[in-house]
C-alpha cells in the first residue's frame, strides 16, 4: 500500500464478549465486515491477499475520505470521517476493545532446539560418577538409547 491510508488488521473482543475482526485506522477500529463484507476472518482475507489487499485499500481510503481529505480534527473516524451514518456508527476507539491474537494458525509446529541437551546432560552426569570405563560406557549408552527411543540391538 504505497499511497493511501495506513491501517492494520486485528481481532478484538467487545464489552459484550463477542469477538470480531477489525481494521485499525488511526485510533479507531472498524469491523472488517463493514469494509469488506465478504471477508469473515483475517485468515480468509489472507488466503487471497493480493486481491483482498486492493479491495481493502480502496475501502479504507473511501472510508477515511472527508471533505478535507483527513480523518477529522482528532484523527477519529467516528464523528469526522465520511464512512456514512451506518459505518461511522460502527467505528469505535480501539481502547474500547480487548485485543486478541490476530491470527489463528491451523497447525502449530514445534521444534526441539534443546533436544540434544536432554540426551547429553544425563550421559555427562553418568560419566562424572567415576565408574570404570566399560561400565560407564554401557550405562551411558543404554541411557542415551532410552532417551532417544532406540533399541541397543535391533534384530537383523
Amino acid at each position: 500500500m504505497p499511497a493511501g491510508t495506513s491501517y492494520a488488521l486485528g481481532r478484538f473482543r467487545g464489552s459484550d464478549g463477542d469477538d470480531f475482526c477489525g481494521v485499525v485506522i488511526g485510533a479507531d477500529v472498524v469491523p472488517l465486515a463493514s469494509l469488506h463484507p465478504t471477508a469473515t476472518s483475517i485468515e480468509e482475507l489472507l488466503t487471497a491477499w493480493p486481491a483482498n489487499e486492493k479491495l481493502l485499500d480502496a475501502a479504507v481510503d473511501d472510508a477515511t475520505a472527508s471533505q478535507h481529505g483527513s480523518l477529522g480534527q482528532h484523527g477519529s473516524l467516528g464523528q469526522h470521517g465520511s464512512l456514512g451514518q451506518h459505518s461511522a456508527a460502527l467505528a469505535r476507539p480501539a481502547a474500547e476493545f480487548t485485543p486478541l491474537a490476530p491470527y489463528r494458525p491451523g497447525q502449530i509446529f514445534q521444534s526441539g532446539a534443546n533436544y540434544k541437551t536432554h540426551v547429553t546432560d544425563p550421559v555427562q552426569r553418568i560419566a562424572a560418577l567415576g565408574l570404570p570405563p566399560a561400565e560407564r560406557d554401557a550405562i551411558a549408552g543404554a541411557t542415551a538409547a532410552r532417551l532417544l527411543g532406540l533399541r541397543l540391538a535391533d534384530p537383523p
